[in-house]
């Protein structure tokens, strides 16, 4: 294990850090792309050698904590061999990573810990308490048949393929010889039907229990079809545990768990027959439910609740963006309001808005005023100076260009824009 170490051996394998079209198939996929999509990461390398030339190059990666810490494999921080540069070679490196999509803000991050055995590298972008955290499980005990399903970003947007499976156990990396007392060291890498392309290489692969129990590392380059490989997630601890990586273990999207299901409409009953009191115990035909923990197990984390309670139950967390804000829906308007006016589109996290505004003259609706020059009994009048002049007979008109002032009224107060409303606590799941 090092920290900021570059290297890695070519093999007879494409690493797989460049295309595929988007495929999202059954039920598990889409819990996947919905729940752990945005903490799923584009990682991008650009590269600048001794002698002028750049190259740029990219993978996948995911986020394991709210640090900002991002696995990703070694080799997606390295020239592609296409481009011929040694890594000895290069004068500057430039490591962005984007979360969730393709179109998303680039962020900055740097090469924290590298495993040069597992092809594995951590990266390190900066903390955010709204980062999607992938929960990461355990690869141990996982045999041929076993379902893993991928998510990466081969070309363009998010990619789930469709779910697949183990197809070998500790599988040899590199050219088998005539000898076969001259054979490469298997390396503990699992060989897998997933269906990955050049761009997946460092994005998670997860278990039927919905947790990450693999990196998606290389696939066959030789002709062969669905040969691809998976690092166990298990190699990457010692690299989590020298950064001091607390991890999150709990996954939402388990495959096929009807108990989950049946909990998730216990909860549901329970909910339409007890009261706003999140406290009360309501029974649901001989069992005996306890609403917090109902809203801890049943409900996934990442949701946001509001609740009538001045703290939150156990195992929420305050969302502190909503703390005096309104919540407005995510995501790309295609409609008009009420004056036929385009409804503005908002990104996950976007904050914006005023309680109060002060208008600008440009805002004031149309309107003028009148103004009337009377003669009055004393046959006074305003002459070009400006002062009041007792004259006899009819007194002239005004002189044309003569400035007649009115009192300045109103002192610019902000107007309330806010409407009537209900304040609630916010909560996200743990």
């Amino acid at each position: 294990m090092t920290k900021h170490k570059l290297q890695v051996a070519a093999c007879s394998l494409s690493f797989l850090i460049a295309a595929a079209a988007p495929a999202l198939g059954g039920e598990t996929e889409a819990c996947i792309y919905k729940q752990y999509g945005p903490g799923v990461a584009m990682v991008l390398f650009e590269y600048t050698a001794k002698d002028g030339t750049s190259g740029f190059t990219f993978g996948s990666g995911f986020v394991v904590s709210k640090e900002g810490y991002i696995i990703t494999s070694l080799h997606v921080l390295r020239p592609p061999k296409v481009d011929a540069v040694a890594e000895a070679d290069i004068a500057q490196r430039k490591y962005r990573v984007r979360l969730g999509s393709y179109e998303a803000s680039a962020l900055s991050a740097s090469l924290e810990y590298s495993d040069e055995t597992n092809d594995l590298a951590l990266l390190k972008i900066r903390q955010d308490e709204r980062y999607t955290v992938l929960p990461i499980g355990s690869s141990t005990g996982f045999t041929v048949g076993d379902e893993l399903t991928a998510a990466g970003f081969p070309s363009g947007d998010l990619d789930v393929p469709e779910t697949s499976q183990i197809s070998a156990l500790n599988t040899y990396i590199g050219p088998l010889t005539p000898d076969p007392n001259n054979q490469p060291a298997p390396n503990g890498w699992w060989q897998t039907s997933l269906a990955l392309n050049p761009g997946d290489s460092g994005g998670p692969v997860f278990g039927a229990d919905g947790t990450v129990v693999g990196v998606s590392a290389a696939m066959r380059d030789d002709q062969a079809q669905l040969i691809s490989f998976v690092v166990p997630i298990q190699k990457a601890t010692p690299l989590l545990a020298q950064a001091g990586v607390v991890l999150q273990t709990e996954g939402a999207c388990k495959k096929n768990d009807k108990d989950l299901q049946e909990l998730q409409q216990k909860y549901d009953a329970l909910k339409a027959e007890t009261e706003r009191n999140t406290g009360a115990i309501g029974t649901l035909g001989n069992t005996t439910f306890d609403l917090e923990h109902l809203l801890r197990d049943a409900v996934p984390g990442g949701a946001v609740m509001a609740f009538d309670l001045e703290q939150c139950p156990a195992g929420w967390g305050r969302f502190e963006p909503a703390v005096a804000r309104r919540i407005v829906g995510a995501g790309e308007a295609d409609g008009v309001d009420d004056r036929g006016a385009n409804l503005s589109s908002y990104v996950l996290g976007q904050t914006g808005g005023a309680e109060a505004t002060t208008l600008s003259v440009d805002q004031l609706p149309p309107h003028s005023f009148s103004i009337s020059v009377v003669q009055d009994t004393s046959n006074n009048y305003f002459n070009g100076d400006y002062a009041m002049t007792k004259v006899v007979g009819t007194p002239p008109a005004p002189p044309n260009g003569t400035l007649i002032k009115s009192d300045t009224i109103g002192n610019g107060a902000p107007v309330s824009v806010r409407d009537p409303f209900v304040a609630l606590t916010y909560c996200v799941k743990e």
